[in-house]
């Protein structure tokens, strides 16, 4: 028992431990054979025919999880399925396993079974001990074989199991317990087992006819439900294992076991077949019969009543007849999600209910028009941010509690009444939504255009750089869906904006949040002076826990210097995590608070189709790297004598490799560039460039276009809140300087000409021209040692990296 109090049998099968679990008599060695008693002795006397065997072979693998902390689950393996048993006994120490095909009787049978039955169970151990003639009293039945049986689903013993025989006490017991007539050949200890080599292989493209005893068999459903479940168990197996597809599903399961029992001499560590197709990923969203076979049912129950009790209160829909509904008009199906919400260091804050409409089943023209909705830009929160230290302004957070229902409905919806209501009023009753539920295809438009005019009303303007940036004297609030950040000149104006939402004709409900300290998951920390630092170290942890390499070794870089392929012959992955779901994790970290490692996050995404095992040992080698850096973000030192900067480079054909050299995508240069303002980094990218440049000046200029399409507007952005807030830059017009370490880009900006080796550049990358002729924009050489954006376009080594990140990143 560790010092959490929990069991490695408790942590395993996810059961609480229980004071009947400090009894050492309830533990039983993982994996060892186990006998259930017949289902028809455990519910009354009269059992299996006379020569059928009184109990059946089974494999332990733990404790039920939804019944007493006694109930095991055992293995069936004839069929592979999975059960709750309470008649069981265990054989922890394997001794009956050389008595499965010998002719000999365990002289230990029956101090097995009274040690394997407590002191209430004297019934099930005498039917155990019994002979078998006597307990059957001669009846005839026909017996289940394991073939056709389904493995029961419940602890009552309501199915016929599957059975193999076990030991008995005397000759005639031993005869009964074996399934045939004394002086048999001794066959009564061959359990059946599943054949790896040929199960889930289909025999042919036709189905075979169903004979005339198996249509009438009161068993084939069970049959067919066996079969289905047990494909089911195998499908794990066959998403988790990176053997090839010929083999059938239970040899690659097999073989998947294997190379992770694989130790370092060559040697295999036991790996049960069947644990790997149980592995499931940790979910804490649930529809409604999900979240009512959960342990904490009852508090989702809570959430939902006062889901349901928030919607009455606040009018969002009104129950009618559905014979009142319009002729022709249709109603949608309503869904419940359940969540257990948790803080960024996931501890439980709250279970959450919500009740939303199945948007799926709406009609574009019918119970629709617009979707569109923007959100803010990460862009525009960085510059911010950095604006308000460098002014000294205050700022508040709000965020809206059930927002999208507080926007009234352009179109009539009827909605079905959500499940846990009364049938009878489900059949005759439906609900028309009065607001916007969560769900509709429309909910977040109308949520967008309901704040955006209440926010014209009380005289803001919405940007025209930003359309979730809304200006007034003194004033900017930056909408993020349901999240504001409001930035004012001093605390009484943002107060008095906050009581104008709270008490206007809207009836808006939000809670306030306070300063800011965290938004969209990115924490925001206050240093020394008017310095701050952006970081998510818990989603850095996140990220950590789906590789477990707690003993690897922290990495000094983030990539390896050789760029990746798309080694469409190389080999198959060799670990089952998701790497669709790790890229976007670290997409978003790259992209919030990481720029260190922009450009291997997005050499990895590239091969997200097809990943194979170089580009996994890719993400596995930056995990490393961010191990050691898990607690750094970006730092935000503001330097007012900055102004507005960018920082370009590009590499020329990086990924060209000869040994492959007609793959065109080899051959494509990248991109990186960082926008700073104030000594601020407010936007960065690496990517490859869409198009071939034919010399290394070509792939520079291409860049320097790209960056200046963000660049110009962000100028315009800067203009345009220097009429609210004062800013350290010249007006009307904002200047920029632009760092480039090639010389022959830098001509090109300023020369009209078109000369042979640039006339066939596309007029798209020219586009800026007119900001350098005005001087509005300054394109300025600088040193390749000096250039940010060098560590956005290829790896670097470890001094140069380190160099440049402290310069870029602050630490």
């Amino acid at each position: 028992m560790d010092s959490q109090g929990d069991t490695p049998t408790s942590k395993y099968t996810g059961t609480p431990v229980t004071h009947q679990d400090l009894d050492l008599k309830h533990y039983h060695t993982f994996g060892c054979p186990c006998y259930v008693l017949d289902s028809g002795l455990q519910s009354n006397a009269i059992g299996p025919p006379k020569w059928d065997p009184r109990s059946s072979l089974r494999i332990f693998v733990g404790v039920s999880p939804y019944h007493a902390s006694t109930v095991a689950m055992v293995l069936n393996p004839a069929t592979g399925l999975v059960s709750p048993q309470f008649h069981v006994t265990f054989d922890n120490h394997f001794q009956t396993l050389k008595y499965l095909r010998s002719d000999t009787v365990p002289s230990f049978w029956s101090d097995l079974c009274q040690s394997s039955f407590s002191d209430d169970s004297d019934v099930e151990l005498d039917l155990l001990l019994r002979p078998a003639a006597a307990v059957s009293g001669g009846a005839s039945a026909p017996s289940p074989s394991v073939s056709g049986g389904a493995e029961s689903t419940s602890p009552s013993g309501g199915d016929k199991h599957p059975s193999e025989p076990i030991a008995a006490l005397s000759e005639l017991d031993v005869a009964s317990v074996s399934g045939t007539p004394p002086g048999h050949p001794p066959d009564r200890y061959d359990a059946r087992f599943i054949d790896f080599d040929t199960a889930g292989l289909r025999r042919s493209s036709r189905s075979p006819a169903l004979t005339d005893k198996a249509k009438s068999s009161s068993l084939n459903f069970k049959k067919l439900f066996g079969v289905f479940v047990a494909g089911f168990v195998t499908i794990g197996a066959l998403y988790t294992s990176p053997f090839p597809s010929k083999m059938c599903l239970y040899t690659r399961t097999v073989e998947h076991s294997l190379a992770v029992g694989r130790l370092v001499d060559n040697t295999f560590n036991h790996v049960p077949t069947f644990l790997l197709a149980s592995h499931l990923a940790q979910n804490e969203v649930y529809n409604y019969k999900e979240a009512m076979k959960q342990d904490d049912a009852p508090e989702f129950i809570k959430a939902m009543m006062k889901e349901i009790e928030d919607h009455e209160k606040r009018g969002h829909w009104t129950l009618i007849r559905r014979s009142e509904m319009p002729v022709n008009a249709k109603t949608i199906p309503s869904i419940w999600s359940y969540r257990r919400k948790r803080f960024p260091d996931e501890r439980l804050e709250k279970h959450k209910a919500r009740i939303c409409a199945h948007g799926g089943k709406q009609q574009w023209g019918i119970d629709y028009w617009e979707t569109y909705s923007p959100v803010v830009n990460w862009i525009s929160v960085r510059a911010l941010l950095a604006i308000s230290k460098i002014q000294n302004l205050p700022t508040k957070s709000i965020d809206f509690v059930l927002a999208f229902p507080q926007a009234n409905l352009d179109i009539d919806v009827f909605m079905e009444i959500p499940a846990g209501f009364s049938s009878d009023l489900r059949r005759t009753h439906v609900l028309k939504l009065n607001k916007s539920l969560y769900g509709l295809k429309q909910a977040s438009a109308n949520w967008y255009k309901h704040l955006t005019a209440a926010l014209e009303r009380r005289g803001f303007t919405p940007s025209d750089n930003d359309r979730c940036m809304f200006f007034k004297e003194g004033l900017i609030v930056l909408v993020y869906v349901d999240d504001c950040i409001i930035i004012g000149k001093n605390n009484m104006q943002i107060s008095d904006f906050i009581s104008s939402l709270r008490t206007g004709g809207e009836n808006f409900e939000f809670t306030e949040e306070g300063s800011l300290e965290q938004y969209l998951g990115v924490d925001i920390r206050n240093l020394e002076g008017n310095s701050f630092e952006l970081w998510q170290p818990f989603l850095i942890e996140k990220i950590l826990k789906v590789f477990d390499n707690d003993t690897c070794n922290p990495r000094k870089i983030p990539a390896l210097k050789e760029p990746l392929f798309k080694d469409e012959d190389g080999l198959p992955r060799k670990y089952s995590w998701n790497y669709r779901s790790v890229i976007g994790m670290l997409n978003y970290l790259q992209g919030t608070t990481r720029p260190d490692i922009s450009m291997a996050v997005h050499q990895c995404a590239r091969f997200t189709a097809n990943p194979k095992l170089s580009h996994e040992r890719a993400i596995l080698y930056l995990s490393r790297y961010l191990k050691g850096t898990s607690q750094r973000g970006i730092c935000y030192k503001p330097d007012v004598s900055r102004g507005l900067e960018c920082f370009v480079d590009a590499s020329f054909a990086p990924g060209w490799r000869h040994d492959i050299p007609d793959d065109p995508t080899n051959v494509l240069s990248r991109t990186g560039f960082v926008i700073m303002y104030a000594g601020c980094p407010v936007f960065w990218s690496s990517k490859l460039q869409t198009e071939i440049a034919l010399s290394t000046a070509e792939s520079e200029y291409i860049a320097l276009s790209q960056a200046m399409r963000e660049l110009i507007p962000f100028m315009r952005f800067l203009i345009e809140i220097s009429d609210y807030i004062l800013l350290n830059l010249p007006k009307p017009e904002v200047y920029c300087k632009v760092f480039e370490d090639n010389e022959s880009c830098i001509k090109m900006t300023k020369s009209e000409k078109y000369t042979p080796r640039t006339k066939h550049i596309a007029l798209k990358y020219h586009h800026f021209r007119s900001f350098v002729k005005r001087d509005i924009i300054r394109v300025l050489p600088i040193s390749t040692k000096e250039q940010l954006a060098d560590m956005l376009t290829k790896p670097l080594e470890i001094p140069t990296f380190e160099y440049l990140r402290k310069r870029l990143c602050g630490w």
